[in-house]
């Protein structure tokens, strides 16, 4: 179009300033003219003076001639440098530009080329106009300054608002000759719809949130759980706190359970582990490493479980163990207990840990087992768990009347919460929002409070239900249909009554979403579609690779759509890959949009996108075997080539055994089901792939509680075969069931079934003289082979492996049924051992067998077998062996408590590491019930067992816990236990049955009677525990017989002559056995010489009593045991008192009073000194100095695309490569970390080495070692660590917001990711930062500088070889041997294409010239590019590079 009048704004400005009058009446013509183009949803683009002209009556003619793009008024996002769609406010930048140009006469800055304008938008803050302008108003050069805001969420929103704030300048310059200052943006604030973030109606249960996250600051844990029906806000409820918490040094992971997909095991879990691991590498290497120290400390074997689970914890530990297979159940405990000590390791006081664990409703049961441990540990300082549960989701449980689950009823059963009142737990259920919260919204929406809010509050409010997720997509719905809309002539919203009312109260929301969704374009439609069947979270290259449109078209959408208001892109971009992630903002959109496709397109769709994964995205960080069955899976009904149905079972097969590795046995037993499904094969094959399926099955099927189905499978598996060894298998899958069902005689049972098809058979119930017939043949043996024994060669047949496991599985049943049948099992055992050769097996057995024959006979041979299995033993790493052999080697010392309690402890650390359970239980259980030290040291060992074995090991073992607990109370008058523990065995009969919490309790309680003197309630307890000595330890027995005989010899003088008589035949009796004994109890013990004592007073011996008295005394007190030495002072002071010695009597009752009180039995102490009124009562804060030294003292000590800008106008130009010409002369670090800022529209920028030097540029000085430059250290950390790059587009809202540079400086976008450079041997990290503007660097900034590294070290390495050529040729004799092999062996391993790629990459190309290059796709082309990295042991582009020249792959 041509003018004939008028002059273009370029000739008008010439460099002149521009009267204020003048200037406000052009730019209130210009502004209305891309108002009015704006209200017909253009976006004007290329605003520049050049074509914009003015005519001769001052109106304004916007020319729209593509040839006139000019750079120096380009808008930030038209760069296509930022993650933001160009718009209307792009052509307010534009505008502001210009205005600035108008007043000032200059531009807001200067620069010589595009490459310069792109990074002045990007980096540079204009000078304010006041510096040019000294008569310019405030408010004006506040109008103006507000439009050159870099971040367009800074500037006006509309035109509208900015030409109101124009029109008001000109109204004041009319009215008063002068702009005087007012309020600017007002009505643009007024104009503009957005939804807002404050939380309404829930101040009460945010403050609760807030309160439990100020209780874990101190030390305090709990459990913390939401409840309420979908869209009520839980998630933001919850993600509120997220700041609060990075804000105070706690550190906030979180999970998603999956909808769409539940069957991987422990997903929610892993998402918030991993995030915790990336926090991890920010912190301090001190910090890392004293982490790291933990780690191995507190896991020990156990890493390598975790490992397993979360390969990104492996560079927490220097060395990772081999994993001990386990039974399932076995395996099921150690994973319970590994993981929440792993956890557990991340939080002190100091750094608080919140895991948030979203729509729990949706968890898989094995996350539920861990969310269960972790709520019943209490010994967890500083952990505060959430979860979300919607209450209209969970399956297989009652619903009320509102078709909704009862959320406490189910955490209580899913938790075990019941009758767990000391448990930290605490509800939070949230409502619908009531019409006055509905009002505060809508009036906080619409920025007004009158009449007419209230009524359309009121309807929206019936409508709504007053739920938030309805209330905000109506709102949004309503507005982007302009059924609501800004009235500009009247400056408020307005709205049709009739159309409001036409909404039909309280309808599907998902159906809600699904209409809005379906407004869309056919292709964004698809794309969210694609996203909704990937999953909650999605990345637009695996969108572009399922959909075939071009990744740069596919953002485009996905940007569009977020603009909806639909999905959001994920800020925290640390991944290596050159892709942007997003999440949908709610799962109902997720399940909205998942609903526009019919069924037999979403099975298509998952059979395309599991194909993609198998064939091309195998190696993506972020794909597993999970992912790829499940979208196989669900479209498994398409495949029709039975060679992929078979390789569809074995993906299967593969992710069974991960879950069931996992001991995730539900998730397991489903893939496994599918597996055979699919495979269709003969499962009565053994050889078949559905064979080793059924097996996996049945161990699934009785973990999973179903028993019978199991027994039903395995007796059909038995059918298959009549191979012995095969047959053995399975069972030892049918005793390990029984022996979890706790059932040790059909366990042993079938055993003895297996063995006899083995060739052995051996009795339920032998007799003795069998018995002694297999011990002397067995003793004969050992005693001929002794000097075979330790050179006994391994013997791995198969056939003896099969019979040695299945004695090993039967031998501890067997042992606690009958010790005669464990005799003639482990003496046959031990001498098929001598002749067929060692194994695991053999070396337990032989500890066994002298184990029993210590018990049975005495022989003193015994201990030197159990001595010998256990240096056969070392030759085996097995923890599970070592921990089984150090309980038995207890138990043949416990003649001396504490070198026996030492092997026990050692058993108890071999077993955790094991997850032998049954080994800890039956190891702590007889630490405690033959403990002889004071009773703070039993109280703390009890702590240190509970907090260890986190309530895994068996009741037996709890109960055991909580006698010692209250025995401890009636000694210290503690409350807090009561006699429900002892109550039970007063009312039962025990004669005949063995249970050795019946001893330990008989053993307490008349130890309890004896002390406080009640003589004859002792004898009864004594008389109970006689039919209870079966498989009791012998100082337990001896303990429990020594007080037997100590309440006879106090009764003494209160008897018959008659009954005086038996006492004292009793009392020689024992005293005979007693001089026969050794260790614990023997004849130099102060326990023999006390009952010596009491024997010679009830003799009438005086003079040896006295002698016998005094002897026990300083016996006991030298040999520290303080209870024996305040028992032999009492009954001394007993003695002394019938001598009329009042004096030596009361001496000994205060230093027995003193005793007691040291050992703990405060109780007794007291009642002595109430007894005795004239003993000095000691004052309580000595007693209490005393526990405090007891307890320290016994306490136990543990252990891209092409660079692209993008107009309103859909045309896209390509960038001038002007950086590559640059690089052509950059050789050193200075002029790259200049250019790197220049061409990336960073502010500032630095290079962190790992050797701490930092480097920086200020003031477009020059480089230079600047120890101070302010730099986000944990993010350096993080890079330098892991050799991935972080990308934030907002630090401030990020997971790094709590570093002190980040939080002081305000820092907004931040690029660091590692550099090598060819003169370096190690990384440095490049850290950029821009604190004008959010999201200002993208994937394709990191690709640009990646190819800019790329292209320096090759033209630096094109300079080295040209020094080479001029040097003497080196002789290939100097060359090193091991280089040229490491080169030969790589070389070999990369494929043709895999070369072509890798020289390539050396060029500097793009992931797009590659794949131009040699006709790919670009998803194929970063598959290379990863299967390069990974054969090479590099992450970036430019170690490949150096890597590859080291290799001298390339020249």
């Amino acid at each position: 179009m041509v003018f004939t009048e008028g002059i273009l704004l370029n000739e008008m400005m010439d460099g002149a300033l521009m009267e204020v009058g003048t200037f406000l009446h052009i730019a209130i013509g210009l502004t209305e003219s891309v108002q009015h183009a704006h209200k017909r949803k253009e976006v004007c683009g290329n605003l520049n003076p050049a074509n914009i002209r003015i005519q001769s009556n001052r109106e304004v003619v916007i020319l729209t001639d593509s040839q006139l793009t000019d750079y120096t008024y380009m808008s930030p996002e038209q760069t296509g440098k930022i993650n933001y769609i160009p718009d209307g406010r792009s052509d307010l930048y534009s505008l502001g530009m210009l205005y600035y140009e108008m007043l000032s006469g200059r531009l807001p800055f200067h620069a010589n080329s595009a490459e310069e304008w792109i990074h002045a938008h990007l980096a540079v803050v204009p000078k304010p106009l006041s510096e040019w302008r000294s008569d310019l108003s405030d408010s004006l050069e506040a109008v103006i300054m507000k439009l050159l805001s870099k971040d367009p969420e800074a500037r006006y929103q509309s035109a509208y608002g900015l030409l109101s704030d124009l029109k008001r300048c000109a109204l004041l310059l009319e009215e008063k000759g002068e702009v005087t200052s007012f309020e600017i943006a007002r009505a643009d604030e007024a104009s503009r719809f957005r939804i807002t973030q404050t939380l309404f109606g829930r101040e009460r249960e945010a403050a609760d949130l807030r309160d439990a996250f100020e209780q874990a600051k101190k030390g305090a844990s709990s459990f913390v759980f939401v409840s309420g029906s979908a869209g009520s806000g839980k998630t933001v409820l919850v993600r509120a706190l997220q700041m609060v918490v990075r804000r105070d040094g706690g550190r906030f992971i979180s999970g998603k359970c999956d909808m769409m997909n539940r069957d991987i095991p422990f997903s929610s879990l892993l998402e918030a582990l991993r995030s915790l691991i990336r926090q991890i590498w920010s912190e301090s290497p001190d910090q890392v490493a004293k982490l790291k120290k933990e780690l191995t400390k507190a896991l020990g074997q156990g890493a390598a479980v975790i490992v397993q689970l979360l390969p990104e914890a492996a560079e927490l530990f220097d060395v990772i163990p081999a994993i001990e297979p386990l039974q399932p159940a076995e395996a099921a405990i150690r994973f319970n207990r590994i993981v929440p000590i792993f956890i557990k390791v991340f939080v002190d006081k100091q750094n608080p840990l919140i895991i948030f664990l979203d729509d729990l409703q949706w968890a898989d049961p094995a996350t539920i087992d861990v969310l269960r441990t972790l709520v019943h540990d209490q010994a967890r300082p500083g952990l505060l768990v959430i979860s979300a549960f919607r209450e209209e989701f969970a399956q297989s449980w009652k619903k009320n009347e509102g078709n909704k689950v009862d959320a406490a009823a189910w955490m209580a059963e899913s938790l075990a919460l019941h009758n767990e009142s000391q448990l930290s737990v605490h509800h939070i259920h949230l409502e619908a929002l009531s019409y006055i919260e509905v009002r505060q919204f809508v009036s906080d929406v619409l920025d007004e409070n009158s009449a007419r809010i209230r009524a359309l509050a009121e309807v929206l409010y019936h409508r709504t239900g007053g739920n938030p997720l309805y209330l905000n997509r109506l709102l949004d719905k309503l507005y982007r249909e302009n059924k609501i809309y800004y009235d500009e002539v009247e400056a408020s919203w307005a709205w049709n009554p009739s159309v409001i009312m036409e909404i039909p109260e309280d309808p599907d929301i998902v159906h809600l979403i699904e209409a809005r969704i379906r407004m869309l374009s056919p292709a964004k439609i698809e794309l969210l579609a694609i996203g909704a069947a990937i999953g909650h979270r999605f990345c637009s290259l695996t969108i572009s690779l399922v959909s075939g449109y071009p990744l740069l078209q596919v953002r485009t959408l996905l940007h569009a759509i977020e603009e909806e208001g639909l999905i959001s892109r994920e800020h925290e971009s640390d991944a290596s890959d050159d892709v942007e992630r997003y999440r949908f903002l709610h799962d109902r959109i997720q399940q909205a949009a998942y609903m526009t496709m019919s069924e037999s397109n979403k099975t298509s769709l998952h059979l395309t996108i599991g194909r993609l994964i198998r064939d091309d995205l195998s190696n993506e960080r972020g794909f597993t075997i999970f992912d790829r069955v499940h979208h196989l899976n669900l479209g498994s009904e398409k495949i029709e080539d039975d060679a992929e149905k078979r390789e569809l079972a074995e993906f299967n097969y593969e992710a069974g055994s991960k879950s069931k590795a996992s001991t995730a046995f539900t998730s397991a037993l489903h893939f496994y089901e599918i597996a055979l499904r699919l495979s269709n094969g003969d499962w009565k094959n053994t050889a078949s792939l559905d064979y080793r399926i059924m097996l996996e099955i049945t161990e699934c099927e009785y973990m999973c509680g179903h028993t019978d189905h199991a027994e039903e499978l395995l007796a059909n598996l038995m059918s298959c075969t009549t191979n012995v060894v095969e047959r053995s298998r399975i069972y030892l899958i049918r005793i390990a069931m029984y022996s979890y069902l706790k059932k040790d005689e059909t366990a042993v049972h079938i055993g003895q079934q297996a063995l006899a098809e083995l060739g052995w058979k051996f009795p339920s119930k032998p007799s003795k003289a069998l018995v002694i017939k297999e011990i002397l043949l067995t003793q004969s043996a050992l005693f001929n082979k002794a000097n075979d024994i330790p050179h006994l060669p391994i013997n791995h047949d198969s056939h003896y492996k099969a019979l040695s496991d299945l004695v090993m599985a039967i031998s501890l049943p067997a042992y606690v049924l009958s010790i005669e049948q464990s005799a003639v099992l482990f003496s046959r055992f031990v001498r098929y051992g001598l002749k067929h050769g060692s194994n695991e097996a053999f070396s337990f057995m032989l500890a066994s067998y002298g184990m029993v024959i210590y018990r049975i006979s005495g022989f003193r041979t015994g201990t030197q077998y159990v001595a010998q299995a256990s240096r056969l033993a070392s030759s085996f790493d097995s923890a599970d062996l070592q921990s089984r052999l150090y309980y038995l080697k207890g138990l043949v010392e416990i003649i001396n408590p504490d070198e026996g309690i030492k092997k026990f402890e050692k058993s108890i650390q071999a077993g955790m590491e094991s997850a032998n359970l049954t080994y800890v239980g039956i190891a702590m259980m007889t630490t405690i019930t033959n403990f002889t030290e004071n009773l703070y040291s039993l109280a703390t060992r009890i702590q240190e067992y509970e907090k260890t074995s986190q309530q895994l090991v068996d009741g037996v073992t709890m109960n055991i816990f909580q006698r010692a607990k209250w025995y401890i109370s009636q000694m210290q008058d503690e409350a807090g236990h009561n006699d429900d523990y002892v109550t039970p065995l007063l009312n039962e009969t025990y004669k005949d049955f063995v249970n050795n919490e019946v001893y330990y309790t008989c053993t307490c309680n008349l130890e309890i009677a004896y002390l406080f003197g009640r003589y004859r309630e002792a004898l009864e307890w004594a008389h109970r525990g006689e039919r209870n000595t079966f498989l009791q330890t012998r100082p337990h027995v001896r303990k429990q017989r020594m007080y037997y005989s100590l309440t006879l010899a106090a009764m003494y003088s209160e008897v018959s002559p008659h009954e005086q008589k038996k006492i004292r035949m009793k009392l020689r009796k024992h005293l005979r056995a007693m001089r026969r004994w050794s260790g614990y109890g023997g004849k130099t013990s102060s326990t023999y010489l006390l009952l010596s004592a009491e024997r010679y007073r009830m003799e009438g011996n005086r003079v040896d009593a006295a002698r016998l008295y005094e002897r026990a005394i300083r016996v006991a007190r030298h040999a520290g045991e303080g209870l024996m030495e305040a028992i032999s002072c009492e009954r001394a002071a007993v003695f002394y008192r019938q001598m009329e010695s009042m004096n030596g009597a009361e001496a000994l009752i205060a230093d027995a009073c003193d005793a007691y009180s040291r050992w703990g039995a405060t109780v007794k102490a007291v009642q002595l000194r109430a007894s005795h009124p004239g003993l000095q009562t000691a004052s309580n804060e000595g007693v209490e100095k005393d526990k405090m030294f007891i307890e320290q003292s016994g306490a136990i000590k543990r252990r891209s695309e092409g660079m692209s800008w993008r107009t309103a106008g859909n045309r896209q130009f390509k960038q001038q490569p002007e950086w590559m010409d640059a690089l052509d002369n950059c050789r050193t670090m200075d002029q790259f970390l200049e250019l790197s800022i220049r061409y990336s529209g960073a502010e500032r920028g630095c290079m962190v080495g790992s050797g701490g030097e930092i480097y920086a540029i200020e003031n477009e000085g020059s480089l230079s070692d600047h120890r101070g430059a302010s730099y986000g250290e944990s993010i350096v950390r993080y890079v330098l660590k892991t050799g991935e790059s972080v990308i934030l587009a907002d630090a401030l809202h990020s997971s790094y917001s709590a570093d002190p540079t980040i939080s002081s400086s305000q820092s907004r976008s931040v690029l660091c990711m590692p550099v090598l450079f060819s003169s370096r041997r190690m990384p440095f990290a490049l850290y950029l930062e821009n604190s004008l503007i959010a999201g200002v660097f993208t994937p394709d900034t990191r690709t640009m500088l990646e190819q800019m590294t790329a292209r320096m070290m090759y033209v630096t390495s094109l300079d080295e070889a040209r020094v080479q050529s001029d040097s003497p040729i080196v002789s290939s004799a100097h060359l090193s041997s091991t280089s040229e092999e490491a080169s030969r062996l790589v070389v070999e391993s990369l494929t043709n294409r895999e070369r072509e790629i890798l020289y390539a990459l050396t060029d500097g190309l793009s992931n797009k010239e590659i794949a131009y290059r040699f006709g790919l796709t670009e998803g194929t082309v970063k598959s290379y590019i990863h299967n390069v990295y990974g054969k090479l042991g590099v992450k970036r582009r430019s170690q490949a590079i150096a890597r590859a020249k080291e290799l001298e792959l390339i020249n």
